[in-house]
C-alpha cells in the first residue's frame, strides 16, 4: 500500500503465491516474528550463499553422491518427458 500498488479493497495474493513470487517457502513467510524487510532479504541471501554451498558440496562429494545425483536428474527428466 505504501508503494501505491494496492488500494483499499484490493485482494491480496495468497500466502502460497506470495512465497512463490518471493522465491521463499511458505513456512518462511508465515513466521509471524519476521519483519517484511527480513523476509524480502531471503532471496538475496540465497543468491549469495547457495553457489558457494554448491561448490563445497561438489568438492566434498564422493562417487556415490554423484551417482545419486545422476539418478535424481534422470528421474526428473522422465517426469518432465511424461508431462
Amino acid at each position: 500500500m505504501r508503494l501505491g500498488d494496492l488500494t483499499t479493497g484490493d485482494r491480496l495474493a495468497s500466502e502460497r503465491d506470495l512465497a512463490e513470487m518471493m522465491q521463499i517457502s511458505s513456512a518462511t513467510l508465515s513466521k509471524s516474528d519476521l519483519r517484511l524487510e527480513e523476509v524480502a532479504g531471503v532471496p538475496e541471501a540465497r543468491r549469495l550463499l547457495e553457489p558457494r554451498v554448491g561448490q563445497l558440496a561438489a568438492a566434498h562429494a564422493r562417487d556415490e553422491d554423484f551417482a545419486d545425483l545422476k539418478r535424481v536428474l534422470e528421474a526428473q527428466k522422465r517426469v518432465l518427458a511424461e508431462g
